[in-house]
């Protein structure tokens, strides 16, 4: 870990979450709890991990997804048909994906985060995203 920090501070722009956020991951699935910290006082919004009995016990990143708030589309737009979303078949759509899918918020986060930047219902990669209101 110190020749990593000593890197950092040398060249602070090397990037830290390459491939896929693969040191944080890697710290994390090995129990490089010290490392694990170290990384999360790096990027306290997108890296999260429990300790129980000194051991890291749950992780996640947490990966935002690329909304453009300056660009919405009214609930009355949606077909009727398409107003609940298919992850939950719960909730109402709150969020649309640059390939036109709709989802609620919570729904579209999870899968986002759970490491699968694509769409969960064609696989296409998620590049944008709009708010229903």
């Amino acid at each position: 870990m110190e020749v990593a920090q000593w890197f950092l501070s040398i060249k602070p722009t090397i990037d830290i979450s390459a491939k896929n956020e693969y040191a944080f991951r890697y710290a994390c699935e090995k129990g490089h709890l010290e490392v694990a910290q170290w990384l999360q006082s790096l990027n306290p919004d997108k890296y999260y991990f429990t300790v129980e009995h000194g051991k890291i016990t749950n992780w996640e990143v947490r990966v935002s997804l690329p909304i453009h708030p300056s660009e919405t589309i009214s609930l009355q737009e949606v077909p009727e048909e398409d107003r609940i979303c298919v992850i939950c078949q719960e909730t109402q759509v709150e969020i649309q994906t640059n390939c036109s899918h709709k989802f609620c918020n919570e729904c579209i986060q999870k899968w986002y985060n759970a490491d699968r930047q694509s769409c969960p219902y064609c696989r296409q990669i998620i590049t944008k995203c709009i708010y229903i209101i």
